[in-house]
């Protein structure tokens, strides 16, 4: 069986680094290309580019795009979700609105989702990244941002680390889905006015790259039902986007923008609910 390095952490790692001018030891693995690639002379190895939330979320600060603590996913609704597929997917949503509002500097907010994080956590067994020691750093760090940034980084690293080498990438394929699902619906609420060169509506268009590499991560697993419905939703949605890039963009227009954005909230509706 081919071996996937995970990068969903190591794209959390590399975006703290560039936020805090940082060093850390844990960046050996950092990809940056947005193919998938063998390592030379071992094919078993692929590395693939994945969707990142980080990337999202500092392109949308960096836009001037506004935050907005409505577009996040309530931190209550944590008990609502029952089902091991529904835990999975709302913990990397959960992950996506963690990372949404520690970039924009609301450590207060983070704090709170990283305990509806942890919760979920527990409930799947995922001890690392959320040991008490760090539970206790983030509840005396809560006030200061960049302090807050690292815990959060060191926790999820921990947690993605820990799922790949116990060999559950299955699991941690549906918490990357989650993640980028809550990125690209939060993103889609940033945008207010479409116009076809606006940054923000560029960025999103271009998602078809590391969506297509996670599907390609979704057929190197062993799916249950459910896992099997949310690959065929992911698809539908990329064969979306590749429509809006062809033929230079042209079918990126207000009315299949507007189309696509429905989709994607009804179906972040359907996860979250």
């Amino acid at each position: 069986m081919k071996k996937i390095f995970l990068n969903f952490s190591f794209f959390l790692l590399a975006s703290g680094i560039l936020l805090l001018s940082c060093k850390t030891e844990k960046k050996e693995n950092i990809i940056t290309e947005t193919e998938e690639y063998a390592e030379e002379g071992d094919e078993t190895n692929v590395i693939y580019r994945l969707p990142s939330p980080v990337d999202m979320f500092m392109y949308l600060k960096e836009s001037d795009g506004t935050y907005d603590k409505n577009f996040m996913n309530p931190g209550s609704k944590q008990v609502n979700y029952l089902t091991k597929h529904s835990k999975l997917l709302n913990f990397g949503v959960y992950a996506s609105d963690l990372v949404y509002s520690t970039v924009f500097g609301q450590s207060q907010e983070s704090f709170q989702y990283f305990k509806a994080a942890k919760a979920l956590a527990d409930e799947l067994g995922y001890t690392e990244g959320f040991n008490q020691i760090l539970i206790k750093r983030m509840e005396q760090s809560q006030f200061n941002t960049d302090s807050v940034y690292q815990i959060s980084m060191d926790a999820y690293w921990d947690a993605c680390t820990y799922l790949e080498d116990q060999g559950k990438t299955d699991e941690l394929t549906l918490i990357i889905a989650g993640g980028w699902l809550e990125s690209i619906y939060i993103a889609l609420k940033t945008n207010k006015t479409f116009a076809p060169n606006d940054p923000i509506v560029q960025r999103i268009a271009e998602q078809y790259m590391p969506l297509d590499n996670l599907l390609s991560l979704f057929k190197q697993q062993e799916l249950g039902d459910q896992g099997k419905i949310v690959f065929e939703i992911l698809y539908d949605i990329n064969q979306d986007l590749l429509t809006m890039n062809e033929n230079n963009q042209k079918n990126l227009n207000e009315t299949n923008f507007k189309a696509f954005k429905e989709k994607i909230e009804n179906i972040r509706k359907e996860i979250t609910n």
